[in-house]
């Protein structure tokens, strides 16, 4: 292996780290906002809970969180 194909094959791993870090970083921000559109709706749920007269939510569904539309 020559000193040129050694730069490739780092330029190719610092690639990779960068894109890994990136894609942290988008799940980071996917997590925090599912976190926070459970929080309204389970907000919403209770305080909708003690009034009979209030039409009652529906309820999360699972993967609701995932395929928030």
């Amino acid at each position: 292996m020559t000193g040129d194909h050694r730069d490739d094959g780092s330029a190719a791993r610092e690639a990779v780290v960068d894109a890994r870090r990136a894609a942290a970083r988008a799940q980071a921000r996917l997590a925090e906002a599912a976190v926070r559109y459970a929080d309204v709706r389970i907000a919403a749920e209770t305080a909708a809970a003690p009034n009979a007269d209030a039409p009652r939510l529906h309820r999360p569904r699972p993967g609701e969180l995932m395929s928030c539309r």
